[in-house]
């Protein structure tokens, strides 16, 4: 029963987190599902920091991205300023 949303989980996760990461989770995941529980926690720690970390580097990229999307766009309002190469 819990079988199927885990897999439909493990699919969307396929297109968020890079493959190796993803490999990271699938291991205490199975062992979860198999029932060694404790195993599988310790596993899963730091499988989840890792993860913790990389949407953390995700975030911060999309925040500069947007940041240096900004600081176009009111350059483009602003229009063409001098620049000291053309003043004679």
């Amino acid at each position: 029963m819990l079988l199927i949303p885990a897999l439909l989980l493990l699919c969307g996760l396929l297109l968020l987190i890079p493959r190796l990461l993803l490999l990271l989770l699938l291991i205490p995941c199975l062992l979860l599902l198999s029932g060694l529980l404790l195993s599988s926690l310790l596993l899963l720690i730091p499988v989840l920091l890792l993860l913790l970390i990389w949407l953390w580097r995700w975030f911060l990229n999309g925040l500069f991205l947007l940041c240096r999307l900004i600081q176009w766009f009111s350059n483009w309002c602003n229009g063409p300023r001098e620049s000291s190469c053309f003043v004679r």
